[in-house]
């Protein structure tokens, strides 16, 4: 029996023979402790957890935690293990090297049991009395706790150690009021070799999931938990300058969205798809979707289809004054961080097989409410693009449905969805004939009919995420619904110096609205030849 083994089981008696001596200021019952199981990455958090808390003595090992927690790598204040674990101190000693001095096994042991649990992250939560960018380093020398997902269910306390190795029981849903920091496993990142790539089919060709630290080892779940810049992203939170930003209130009595001046459930044209606003202006109560992939308008009757095109997911807000209450139920605990919103896209093709694409972003919970004169309001919180797909009707059909919910971490199951697309008659495919194939005839369904695909989809989620609905989106179903009144006669130049904001729609899941429009891949360049306005978009 090694070191490590040894350890694990002096932790398993050191549970059941000192819990009436640890110190409880969690107001909760202690007695319902963490079960012990030789197969969960409780050891290895607890190994590092117990060790980092000592070494929090060292200022030099508070100021990493603390800068690498504000760089946001996933967009939340995370610290992963595996990326900063060859940071040199001043010493010359490796980070991971400065942790190992302080554990009750030896380094070799300690070393590997780290390296073995990949996903391990240090997180720094924001506290009324402590966070990422209030801790005084120079004074301040948290105590670390154990996040442990099966605890939470079981109103199990939380398990924290101080630089003395002393146990300190916390509570998952009481704020402490003294500096406290948390060892995870983190929710933004997967193992390669044990799943799929969350978005191989995403067509993101310029868009690397991997985590260049991970050897190809580690990527993140999504493209919306990257961090290029490893800073906060202001330009995209809806409650940083509300005046300029794309919020809307929402009436606590009828959810109806209230227009100010400029502000719309929706994105400025020149950010996402001049395209779509140009045919809004010209061409509406037409099918949008139509021209933007076909080229098809009220004057143009069949067209080619264009793949310089997709769908994105750009935005989303609560409909439902008890989607709050409902969400507060499921994150009612301090030590999780941000929220961790997926969504997935469910097709089927004509042969009647259902294939899903699974993606992600994260938001705070304050980015989707705000209090404006005593009454609280929803925010409509604006997503950088996610790129799903072109839309391309003859491998889809007419429908896509989107299952959302609010992940958390813990035992999977598996739940059942259905989904039902037409195929029309009037986009020809594989009919030999590379000029003709793909071409569309006629905007919408035409004349000549359509075929019916339905089937059944399972998918997997946990017991600790939170549903937050399921919604249809129809290629035919209008994309822009209102905007500003009034458009100048210049709008290229417009657009630059004063974008409007139009309003989008949302597809409803009685819970939310997401906003997911077509986009052009990759950004692009125009100029306006009237104005000579040169008007540039990259995401």
């Amino acid at each position: 029996m090694n070191k490590l083994t040894l350890f694990f089981f002096a932790i398993t008696l050191y549970v059941f023979a000192s819990s009436c001596s640890k110190e409880n200021i969690s107001g909760i019952d202690n007695n319902n402790q963490t079960d012990v199981d030789l197969n969960s990455d409780y050891y290895a958090n607890t190994l590092f957890g117990k060790a980092l808390a000592k070494a929090l003595n060292n200022k030099e090992i508070r100021e990493i935690i603390k800068e690498e927690s504000l760089k946001k790598f996933d967009k939340d204040h995370d610290v992963l293990v595996q990326k900063i674990k060859d940071y040199k101190l001043s010493t010359n000693e490796a980070f991971l090297d400065a942790i190992a001095d302080y554990s009750e096994v030896s380094k070799t042991d300690f070393i590997d049991a780290i390296n073995n649990s990949p996903l391990l992250t240090v997180f720094v939560p924001t506290l009324s009395k402590f966070s990422p960018e209030n801790w005084d380093t120079d004074t301040q020398t948290p105590i670390v706790s154990i996040r442990v997902e099966s605890d939470i269910l079981k109103n199990a306390p939380l398990l924290a150690f101080n630089q003395t190795d002393k146990e300190i029981l916390l509570s998952y849903t009481k704020e402490p009021d003294i500096p406290v920091i948390v060892i995870k496993n983190n929710e933004r990142i997967q193992l390669n070799d044990n799943k799929q790539i969350v978005e191989e089919r995403s067509d993101l060709e310029n868009e690397s999931l991997m985590l260049q630290i991970s050897d190809g080892k580690l990527s993140f779940l999504s493209k919306g938990f990257i961090n290029n810049d490893e800073e906060p992203r202001e330009e995209y939170s809806a409650n940083s300058n509300l005046d300029l930003q794309s919020a809307i209130y929402v009436s606590a009595n009828n959810n109806s969205p209230t227009v100010n001046p400029g502000v719309f459930p929706g994105l400025p044209p020149s950010m996402y798809n001049l395209k779509l606003m140009a045919h809004y202006l010209r061409y509406q109560n037409t099918y949008e979707r139509d021209f933007i992939y076909y080229d098809i308008k009220q004057d143009t009757d069949t067209g080619k289809f264009n793949n310089s095109y997709s769908e994105a997911i750009c935005g989303f807000y609560i409909n439902n004054p008890n989607t709050e209450t409902y969400l507060a139920q499921h994150n009612s605990d301090w030590t999780e961080g941000n929220l961790e919103i997926f969504i997935t896209t469910i097709f089927i093709n004509k042969n009647g097989v259902g294939s899903t694409l699974r993606q992600g972003f994260t938001c705070n919970k304050t980015d989707l409410f705000f209090i404006k004169n005593g009454q609280k309001h929803t925010l409509f919180y604006r997503i950088p693009p996610i790129e799903i797909t072109p839309w391309r009707l003859q491998d889809y059909g007419d429908t896509w449905k989107f299952s959302i919910e609010e992940y958390n971490p813990g035992t999977t199951k598996k739940i059942t969805t259905d989904i039902t697309s037409h195929y029309s008659n009037n986009v020809k495919v594989d009919i030999g004939i590379p000029e003709i194939d793909g071409l569309k005839i006629t905007a919408g369904y035409g004349s000549g009919g359509y075929t019916t695909s339905h089937t059944v989809i399972e998918l997997t989620t946990t017991i600790n995420s939170a549903p937050l609905g399921e919604a249809l989106l129809s290629f035919y179903d209008p994309i822009v619904v209102g905007g500003r009144a009034f458009i100048t006669s210049n709008p290229w130049a417009d657009w630059v110096w004063d974008p409007p904001y139009y309003q989008l729609r949302g597809s409803n899941t009685g819970m939310i609205s997401l906003l997911v429009t077509p986009i052009k891949r990759g950004g692009y360049s125009v100029t306006d030849p009237a104005q000579g306005w040169n008007i540039i978009n990259s995401y």
